[in-house]
């Protein structure tokens, strides 16, 4: 059988779709090895990680909009997709359980290992109210720009006719590059992360909607953040 093959002109729109993202996804990485000791002061740590998951991403979807390359193309239509509102929740619901395997697969890894939890006390845990602001802050942006990059962005790169060679493609450029973006986690943290990875690429590949994905991220980053902050 003779498999179709896509036009050139869509295969370089593609092509050009990854290189105009490509500082969103290499963002992480590329400041890990800047400063690999983390910073001296708290600003100064605030505004690398408002660079590297804002403003960086926003400048990269913006100029693909401006090649014509629309949110709903990449997952962030209607809401709702072209499911109904239970249909919506239970997707949701299941995504959610999903990422929250993250912390399952964590655990597994470092019992392997004998490796303990380490104490996530970054930047705004140091008070009570700024705690809050600062796991909103990370949990909120992470979900948004993540799963609209390595989900959704990626998706629209990758899968054109979505053959299983594409989907596997995806599935695991998705998983490495978001493994990437949180290069400073360690190695158990790593296999967890390329776990969620998968498990959302495969659930946008079914869903083609990455709303679902923005939640279940937003609620499963939101309750490990504070699962640390109360541990003793």
């Amino acid at each position: 059988m003779r498999l179709r093959r896509e036009p050139a002109s869509a295969t370089s729109v593609r092509w050009k779709v990854i290189a105009i993202a490509l500082p969103a996804f290499l963002a992480g990485p590329v400041s890990f090895v800047l400063f690999p000791v983390g910073f001296d002061s708290v600003v100064r740590l605030w505004v690398n990680d408002v660079l590297v998951r804002i403003v960086i991403p926003m400048l990269c979807l913006y100029v693909l909009y401006r090649n014509d390359v629309r949110p709903r193309d990449y997952g962030m239509g209607r809401f709702l997709g072209r499911h109904t509102t239970n249909e919506f929740i239970s997707i949701t619901f299941l995504c959610t359980v999903g990422f929250l395997g993250y912390i399952l697969v964590d655990a597994v890894v470092r019992a392997i290992l004998d490796l303990a939890v380490p104490v996530k006390a970054g930047v705004g845990f140091s008070g009570t109210k700024l705690t809050v602001v600062a796991a909103l802050y990370f949990s909120l942006a992470a979900a948004i720009f993540e799963e609209v990059l390595f989900r959704g962005v990626l998706a629209f790169a990758l899968l054109g006719a979505r053959t299983l060679i594409r989907v596997a493609l995806y599935v695991l450029i998705s998983s490495v590059f978001f493994s990437l973006a949180h290069v400073d986690s360690d190695l158990p943290g790593l296999v967890a992360l390329a776990y969620t990875g998968v498990v959302a690429s495969i659930a946008y590949v079914v869903v083609q909607n990455v709303w679902p994905l923005i939640i279940a991220h937003f609620c499963t980053d939101l309750f490990i953040y504070f699962w640390w902050l109360a541990k003793p």
